[in-house]
Parts: C-alpha cells; sequence; structure tokens
C-alpha cells in the first residue's frame, strides 16, 4: 500500500499542503493501531481537528497517561506518513 506522502508528490512544493480531518484521522488511526494494536484504536478517538492539532478523547487517565509518554513518537510517525510536518500537536479530552 503507498503511503499518503507519494501520493502527494505530484502537489506543486509551493502550496500549502491542505488536509481534511478524514485523512488525518485515518493517518492517526493507521499509527495508533502499528503501535497498540485493536486495543489502542478502541480507546484513542480522535474527534476533532484545527490549526494543525489533532483532539482525542481517551477513557481514562491511564490510557491519557500513555499517549502522553509517546506523543512525540506518534506526531513524529504521523508526519512522515504525510511527508511533511503538519501535525504540531495531540491534544487529550
Amino acid at each position: 500500500m503507498k503511503k499518503i506522502s507519494q501520493l502527494l508528490k505530484g502537489r506543486n512544493a509551493n502550496k500549502k499542503m491542505v488536509l481534511d480531518e478524514k485523512t488525518i484521522f485515518y493517518v492517526f488511526g493507521k499509527i495508533i493501531e502499528e503501535e497498540y494494536g485493536k486495543n489502542g484504536v478502541k480507546n484513542f478517538k480522535p474527534f476533532f481537528y484545527k490549526n494543525n492539532k489533532i483532539f482525542v478523547k481517551c477513557p481514562s487517565s491511564s490510557w491519557k497517561s500513555e499517549l502522553w509518554l509517546n506523543k512525540g513518537e506518534i506526531l513524529g510517525k504521523i508526519n512522515r506518513e504525510l511527508g511533511a510536518k503538519e501535525i504540531l500537536d495531540i491534544k487529550f479530552n
């Protein structure tokens, strides 16, 4: 399967990449599934995307802590998948 960054390579480099919420949530879910499996996908629910930030609902403080501890690594993987530094932060509910 092709990475999203490979599909977006043909875009003009001078234009700012515009990504919709659905694409961001798909990439987020894919990275979470790689890291935490189906249990992670069930417990980390992205619900909003604005100003290059993903807002995520977590069912408990232990899941929030898990995501907070690994936030930098997950952000790096999401941005590598997108091919640019598009996501700046993950916020928790």
